[in-house]
């Protein structure tokens, strides 16, 4: 059975997607990426091990791959990078335990676990399991399979925290789900201590403390960001290029016959394409990784799709998030160490550990502290993001929502700030007031979810020479840039100060005055550049959800503009006054 074969000019290999094993795939020939080069160095000496990835990555298949392996089916191995090496393919006892089970009581659970325990015992000839509790059924299994093999016993475990995050809309259940589990795998850790387990390999979604796997045991190597590991899951560009240039070169015929998708019309093209939709989670911060159910189910479909998303997302997410406000346009320029990333607790269950561990943000530059910087994926992630967190918005705003779109988009193309004021005073009303309160940046990420969602192509905390942009809004057709400027104050001190109208304090304010140098910057620049618009606008938001919106004046916009000439998508012209949208244009083109 020699992969990949030679197919003489055949169709590529079938893709498994349907969640086929590691022996159905073999067996039929199925497309496998190689990854047995990382599975031999996790069974050829005993150890315990634990890897956190989001879900539908691979996790499951890595499992059953080990579990053939710890079986002896060598066949099943034959060309692949294990099959050349050292390795002898001994055959181990092994106990595979997936946790995904009815959880959606205390009672349930336990039911669940001790079916399941006894079964995989009673596969295994041990039955005399009367009056134990799962626990100790696998205490007890564990010891009279390690009876039987000197070297020990191998354990794996799939989706160890199933039943704790598939109830977390019940906190409740989970907690008490968590103590059943704490009871169940706190046996093993004696187990790997004696050697009577030879390998212990358990893989989850999320890394919860006080599961007993990692507040008892000191022996677990986690290998979520252990940098050797970080391609164990998911397709590498290089993996990418060797098993999939076949599945390129016919869509590509495809798309070119039928003239979908004009703009893709080389294989290098289409590659960008696929690397920008799907590719772009880390888990090292240096080496980038493509969603492997992501990119079987496009080469199998033949479309750009959100198909991780849809594969499921728990609505705990977004009642975590608004029960805990978090800033989304600026989760690339927040630092976060490993164990903030790695560390979630039912007692309260932090925004950013569960979005990263959940797959919805992933590392971007290691810095030198050994922090990271955390940014989304790709564009799938990123637009799935934005759909999720529509459940801001009730149902019943959804049938608003394209009106509102469209008065933000003439607001914007007309310089008509008093539309764009009521439009995003609107806005303002969806969250509830104890959510926004004294968090100038909660209103940065309110309006750049909602300007997202409703598909402007907005960016968030844009750099620039005098502090970062809040909002900036880009539109193709007319080339136009717009910036909007926020600034969060307490109505009251604002009065004692006096009108309020031109009181701007704080990170980013900008200056009245237009310095020659930017003035002779813009002069120099202006005629390299796209014809383009550029409106600035300041919020000044008060306790109740209010905006007072205006304009700066011209010198003001001179002066931000020239800060960020020359930089590609903002690179702006400044006109002497502002100009009515092109003839033609209307609110569709934003």
């Amino acid at each position: 059975m020699a992969f990949p074969p030679d197919n003489n000019g055949a169709l590529p290999l079938d893709l498994p997607t349907s969640g086929q094993g590691f022996a159905q795939i073999r067996k039929n020939n199925f497309l496998y990426v190689d990854k047995t080069e990382y599975i031999y160095h996790l069974a050829r000496k005993p150890g315990a091990y634990f890897l956190s990835r989001p879900r539908r990555f691979g996790k499951s298949l890595l499992v059953n791959s080990l579990h053939e392996l710890f079986q002896g089916e060598r066949e099943l191995f034959q060309d692949l990078w294990i099959d050349a090496s050292d390795y002898h393919f001994e055959k181990f006892p092994t106990v595979s335990l997936t946790m995904v089970i009815d959880c959606d009581t205390e009672e349930m659970t336990k039911n669940s676990l001790y079916k399941l325990i006894k079964k995989v015992a009673g596969r295994h000839g041990f039955t005399d399991t009367e009056g134990m509790t799962p626990g100790e059924i696998l205490e007890n299994l564990i010891e009279n399979l390690a009876e039987k093999n000197e070297k020990g016993v191998a354990v794996l475990i799939d989706e160890y925290d199933y039943p704790i995050n598939n109830v977390l809309d019940n906190m409740e259940v989970a907690q008490k789900n968590l103590k059943t589990l704490h009871d169940f795998y706190v046996k093993l850790k004696n187990l790997t201590l004696t050697g009577k387990i030879h390998c212990l390999f358990i893989t989850g979604v999320t890394k919860i403390s006080h599961v007993s796997l990692f507040s008892a045991f000191n022996n677990l190597m986690d290998l979520t960001l252990h940098p050797e590991y970080a391609n164990i899951c998911g397709f590498t560009e290089r993996e990418f290029d060797k098993y999939f240039g076949d599945y390129q070169d016919r869509l590509l015929s495809r798309f070119n016959e039928e003239k979908i998708f004009p703009s893709i019309k080389t294989k290098e093209n289409l590659k960008a394409a696929i690397l920008k939709w799907y590719d772009g989670y880390s888990f090292n911060g240096k080496n980038k990784i493509l969603n492997p159910y992501s990119i079987i189910n496009f080469f199998s479909l033949n479309n750009f799709s959100n198909f991780w998303f849809r594969s499921g997302t728990t609505t705990f997410l977004v009642k975590n998030i608004l029960n805990n406000p978090f800033d989304y346009a600026i989760a690339e320029t927040q630092k976060t160490t490993p164990d903030e990333l790695l560390n979630l607790t039912l007692t309260k269950i932090k925004p950013i550990p569960l979005l990263f561990q959940t797959g919805y943000l992933t590392l971007g530059k290691r810095n030198d502290d050994g922090s990271y910087f955390l940014r989304l994926p790709n564009d799938e992630v990123a637009e799935s993001f934005t759909v999720f967190l529509r459940d801001f918005i009730s149902d019943e705003l959804y049938p608003s929502i394209a009106s509102l779109r469209a008065e933000i988009s003439g607001a914007l193309l007309n310089c008509d700030s008093k539309s764009l004021e009521k439009a995003f005073q609107e806005i303002f009303t969806w969250v509830p007031r104890q959510l926004l309160l004294s968090f100038e940046k909660n209103y940065h990420g309110l309006l750049f979810v909602a300007l997202k969602t409703m598909g402007f192509d907005v960016a968030a905390e844009v750099p620039e020479q005098k502090g970062d942009l809040d909002l900036l809004i880009i539109v193709k057709w007319p080339p136009m840039a717009f910036i909007i400027e926020l600034k969060h104050h307490k109505l009251e001190k604002e009065r004692e100060d006096g009108d309020g109208k031109n009181k701007v304090s704080g990170k980013g304010a900008v200056g009245r005055k237009t310095s020659k140098t930017a003035a002779a910057k813009i002069a120099a620049t202006k005629k390299k550049l796209l014809e383009r618009g550029l409106i600035l606008a300041k919020t000044q938001i008060e306790e109740k959800h209010y905006a007072d919106r205006y304009l700066y004046d011209f010198p003001t916009i001179k002066k931000v503009a020239a800060s960020i000439v020359g930089k590609g998508d903002i690179a702006v012209e400044i006109y002497d006054k502002f100009e009515p949208a092109r003839k033609g244009a209307d609110s569709a083109n934003l």
